[in-house]
């Protein structure tokens, strides 16, 4: 695997590139930056990987000769007309299944991102790079369209059975249906566009959707605010991670269609109005590449949105924001509780690992480094490009909780573990005492999960911890932390010392995408906790006397808990009888 360590000049770059078209003072700067840049083939590299080659070839090259290497360009060119194809292809796989299942049924539906925005927002639609084609469905009949996609020759992206109740039961475990075209485009049907988590309606979305005139065609597409208000959440969640995101909120702003009041407020009504306003403090960084030396974790945590000279493709050290933590303390008052946390990395919600079967081509991952390499990426890291993925996977933790230790072994954590072998395979084990039992099922998917070990009692109130997490804010909870934690250590570890130095409120120091449960034996007590967006979802049910906590999909009745806010975030406090 290669790892690439860009300069200043490099990441500037990449950003200031990632837009439909330069004015003069932006060109001024990207003269300067392009002679400060000291290795042109990572900058190439990164810019393939982070879905920027096409718009930096297109502006690059329109630069005094000798700004960039020609080899460099050239390199670029191939690419940019390979990008091309692919999205003649996906274009044409959108026009298809719009003509062959969705019009057939009468569903309603509207495409977002990819294509259709290309064609709505930005001026040169072929230098925007496009990876499959998004849709959105009326939620009543998205069994329906899927199995009307399949009939007409549409496969699932992980292999089920042949009869509807496989069907069914495949979609009851996603929240995003991955279907592979004739020609092998890549369709992902949505019926929500957060993955059921309630923050932004569909239904109403939907209502409001737009048409817009495609390749000679009429398409009903996401109105502008809708849209933008998506593309905050959802590239706030990835890290604004791909250039052609940047391209698309220079795009959109400028457009006559977007309003920025009736942004401001429909962000307003689902809770999402810090989130726009870092995404567009964002934005005023990236199109002047004048960006502040650093960025601190209570400036970014306010405002919602990550760092992006901090986070690039696959990097898993920056900052992360929305302060906010749902968070779960549950005291046993009946006979058992059981616990299962689980983590979706998955794009398309598939886990081609589970069923043995290889990870599809849009979702490759890439070797983990040995551990003699995690020191110098937990401290040195300071750049975009270090590729570190791998997608298609989702972790799990999972435990029991009873009132006597009898009650605890005789629900067999062993069984629980078998159960859950397809979560993870790189770590996992089980601990069991003081009549808990907390295990975990992980997969390596960053550096510091490389450190992970099971389940083990640990520092000085002998707490207990099964942590499914990747923490951001590291270098600053070091710091916090002091002689509590060693450097480098797993993020189990980082956020087990954090427990302990601010008990519940650690989820306020904590930025990044977690699901944990820390076991307390001096209070009997189980705390447990995940991230504000819900990147790793938090899920549970009450019956017959048990609290279970389930992964998404894997338990019939699993709901969400209702969450309120108070000064330390949102979170839920769960009564002493509230298991019963």
């Amino acid at each position: 695997m290669e790892i690439h360590r860009l300069d200043q000049a490099s990441r500037r770059l990449l950003l200031l590139s990632a837009r439909g078209d330069w004015n003069d003072a932006q060109r001024a700067r990207a003269l300067q930056l392009a002679a400060a840049v000291s290795d042109w083939n990572a900058f190439c590299d990164v810019a393939i990987r982070s879905f920027g080659a096409c718009l930096a070839y297109r502006l690059l090259s329109t630069l005094d000769a000798g700004s960039v290497p020609p080899a460099i360009l050239e390199r670029m060119q191939q690419v940019s007309r390979m990008v091309a194809v692919r999205s003649l292809q996906i274009e044409g796989a959108m026009l298809d299944f719009t003509s062959g299942c969705l019009e057939p049924l009468g569903v309603r539906h509207a495409f977002f991102k990819g294509a259709s925005l290309a064609h709505r927002y930005h001026s040169a639609p072929a230098a925007r790079p496009s990876r499959d084609v998004d849709v959105l469905v009326d939620q009543a009949m998205a069994f329906a369209v899927v199995r009307h996609a399949r009939q007409a020759g549409y496969t699932p992206v992980r292999p089920i059975g042949p009869g509807d109740r496989d069907l069914a039961r495949w979609m009851k475990q996603e929240t995003v249906y991955g279907m592979h075209s004739p020609n092998g485009v890549l369709i992902e049907i949505h019926h929500s566009l957060d993955h059921g988590d309630g923050v932004l309606d569909s239904h109403k979305m939907l209502g409001r959707a737009e048409r817009i005139e495609f390749r000679g065609r009429s398409l009903p597409v996401l109105r502008t605010a809708d849209l933008f208000v998506y593309m905050c959440m959802h590239h706030t969640r990835h890290f604004w991670s791909h250039l052609h995101w940047y391209a698309d909120l220079d795009a959109i702003t400028a457009h006559p269609l977007f309003d920025l009041a009736e942004v401001r407020e429909l962000a307003a009504g689902v809770r999402l109005g810090s989130t726009i306003e870092a995404c567009l403090q964002l934005h005023e960084f990236a199109r002047s590449a004048d960006w502040p030396e650093s960025l601190s974790l209570e400036r970014w945590r306010k405002r919602g949105a990550a760092d992006p000279l901090r986070r690039m493709p696959g990097r898993r050290t920056g900052a992360r924001g929305q302060a906010a933590r749902h968070a779960v303390v549950a005291r046993p008052r009946v006979r058992v509780a059981v616990v299962v946390v689980g983590a979706r990395r998955a794009v398309c919600a598939a886990s081609p690992q589970a069923a043995g079967q290889a990870v599809p081509q849009d979702h490759d991952w890439h070797r983990a480094p040995d551990a003699s390499q995690i020191e110098g990426w937990c401290l040195s890291a300071r750049g975009l490009g270090w590729e570190w993925r791998r997608s298609s996977l989702m972790g799990a933790i999972f435990g029991v909780l009873a009132r006597d230790r009898a009650a605890a072994e005789s629900m067999c954590i062993a069984a629980l573990e078998h159960a859950l072998a397809h979560r993870g395979s790189d770590v996992s084990g089980c601990w069991s005492g003081e009549g808990a039992s907390l295990g975990i099922r992980l997969f390596h998917t960053t550096p510091e999960s490389l450190l992970e070990t099971p389940p083990k009692v640990a520092g000085g109130r002998g707490l207990v911890i099964a942590c499914d997490c990747r923490i951001d804010n590291r270098e600053e909870l070091y710091r916090s932390l002091g002689d509590l934690v060693e450097v480098p250590c797993a993020d189990s570890a980082l956020v087990l010392a954090a427990y302990e130095r601010w008990g519940g409120d650690c989820v306020d120091h904590l930025i990044g995408d977690f699901a944990f449960a820390i076991f307390d034996p001096g209070k009997h007590e189980l705390f447990c906790a995940r991230d504000h967006f819900g990147a790793k979802p938090f899920c549970y049910t009450r019956q017959d006397g048990l609290f279970r906590v389930r992964l998404r999909g894997e338990g019939a009745g699993v709901r969400r808990p209702c969450a309120r806010r108070s000064g330390r975030g949102t979170h839920r406090r769960l009564p002493a009888d509230a298991t019963g």
